[in-house]
C-alpha cells in the first residue's frame, strides 16, 4: 500500500522554515491540509502548496490569514449550500479577502433529515451518480482557477473528500494513496464532531444516525472510487463522461503535477580534489515573491564517487529526502555554483537542466 509522504519538511539552510507540513494549523479550523507530495502519473508528483482542503473557515485570526497569504492562496472553492451559509456568522472567512477569488459551488443543493443517506458509503455513491452536473462544475472551476486553491465544505470530509479524490485521481495518484489521504480526516476532525452533532440535532437529525455519517471509513471511499473505475474505466473517463473537457483535464494536470529535474552537488575535498553527486529532485515553484525554487532531493541518480571520504558519503545520505531552497540568482546563471553548506570544504549546487515547470 502506498504510504503518505512525510508531513514535515526540513528547514532550509538559510534558517527560514520550509513550512511544508501536510496539516496546516489555522485558528478555529481542524482539518486544513495540503494535498502535495503524493506520487502521480509518469513519475510526477502533486505540487505542494497548490491544492489545499479544509473544513469551513468561518472566522480566521490575523495570524491564520497571514499563513494563507504566505502560502499564496488565490482561490477559495466553497461547496456548502444556502442552508449552511445563512448569515454573517456562517459566512466563509475568505469570501471578501483581498486578492482571493471566492467561489460558492454547492455540491448538494439541499439537505433534509428525510433524504439523509443510510451511511457514508451510500452517500458517496449517491454523489457520483446523482450529483454529476455539480461535480463537473467544481472540477472545471478547479482546473481553470488561479492556484493555490483551497476547497472546503462544512467538515472537509465528504464533499471535499470526494472532489479532492477525483482531482488527484485524475492526474494519476494511486487508489491506495487517495484512500489514505481521505482517512487522515479521522485524525484531524475529532475536535469538531461534537459541534457538528449538536448543530445537526438542532436541525432535526437523529444524533446516532448523524454520528455514523461523521465517520471516515476508508472502505467507503475505496468502494466509491472502485465503482467509478469499474463502471467508466478510470477517473478521467468518468469526468469526461459527465462533461469535463479534455482541455480542462489538461489544465488540471498542468496545475497539480510537478516535474523531476537533476541537481548536481559539486564537492571540493580537503585535498582540493573535486567530485560530483547528481540527485534526482522534485521541483516546486514556490515563494514567487522571493523568486526562489524549492526542491526536494529524492535520491542520487548516479553511483557515488568511490573516492569520496566517508564523512562526505554520510552527508549525501543525510541530504536524501531533504528540502533545499535555491535563490533566484540561480535562474539567471544556471551553471553558477551557489554555496549551500560547508563541511571541511565547499559544497555547491547547480542545475544540470532547467526545470520544465519554470517558464
Amino acid at each position: 500500500m502506498d504510504t503518505i509522504p512525510p508531513m514535515a519538511a526540513s528547514p532550509a539552510s538559510d534558517g527560514s522554515a520550509a513550512i511544508l507540513h501536510r496539516h496546516i494549523p489555522l485558528d478555529r479550523t481542524f482539518n486544513t491540509r495540503d494535498c502535495g507530495g503524493y506520487p502521480a502519473a509518469d513519475g510526477k508528483f502533486i505540487k505542494w502548496r497548490t491544492l489545499l482542503r479544509t473544513d469551513c473557515p468561518l472566522t480566521l485570526t490575523d495570524a491564520s490569514l497571514a499563513t494563507l497569504r504566505d502560502i499564496g492562496v488565490r482561490t477559495a472553492i466553497d461547496l456548502r449550500n444556502r442552508q449552511e451559509i445563512r448569515d454573517d456568522a456562517t459566512r466563509h472567512a475568505l469570501d471578501q479577502a483581498p486578492g482571493i477569488r471566492y467561489l460558492n459551488l454547492p455540491l448538494i443543493p439541499r439537505f433534509s433529515p428525510e433524504t439523509m443517506p443510510r451511511d457514508v458509503a451510500d452517500a458517496y455513491l449517491m454523489y457520483l451518480r446523482d450529483l454529476q452536473p455539480q461535480i463537473r462544475d467544481v472540477i472545471s472551476a478547479l482546473a481553470t482557477c488561479e492556484a493555490p486553491a483551497i476547497v472546503n465544505c462544512q467538515a472537509g470530509k465528504d464533499r471535499t473528500g470526494m472532489i479532492i479524490a477525483l482531482a488527484l485521481g485524475t492526474v494519476g495518484v494511486p487508489l491506495d494513496t487517495l484512500v489514505a489521504d481521505y482517512a487522515l480526516t479521522e485524525i484531524y476532525l475529532r475536535g469538531l464532531i461534537p459541534e457538528l452533532i449538536a448543530e445537526a440535532v438542532s436541525d432535526g437529525y437523529d444524533s446516532e444516525r448523524y454520528r455514523r455519517m461523521l465517520e471516515t471509513p476508508p472502505e467507503a471511499m475505496r468502494q466509491a472510487l472502485t465503482w467509478v473505475i469499474q463502471r467508466y474505466g478510470s477517473i478521467p473517463d468518468y469526468l469526461t463522461a459527465i462533461g469535463v473537457t479534455q482541455a480542462e483535464l489538461a489544465a488540471l494536470r498542468a496545475l497539480l503535477l510537478v516535474e523531476h529535474t537533476h541537481v548536481s552537488f559539486g564537492w571540493r575535498l580537503p585535498d582540493e580534489r573535486r567530485a560530483r553527486t547528481v540527485f534526482t529532485a522534485e521541483v516546486h515553484v514556490y515563494e514567487h515573491s522571493l523568486d526562489r525554487w524549492l526542491m526536494r532531493l529524492l535520491t542520487p541518480s548516479e553511483p557515488l564517487d568511490e573516492s569520496l571520504p566517508e564523512e562526505f558519503r554520510a552527508l549525501i545520505g543525510r541530504l536524501t529526502g531533504k528540502w533545499v531552497r535555491i535563490p533566484g540568482e540561480a535562474r539567471k546563471g544556471l551553471t553558477l555554483p551557489m554555496k549551500y553548506e560547508t563541511l571541511r570544504g565547499e559544497i555547491a549546487y547547480f542545475h544540470t537542466n532547467r526545470p520544465p515547470t519554470v517558464a
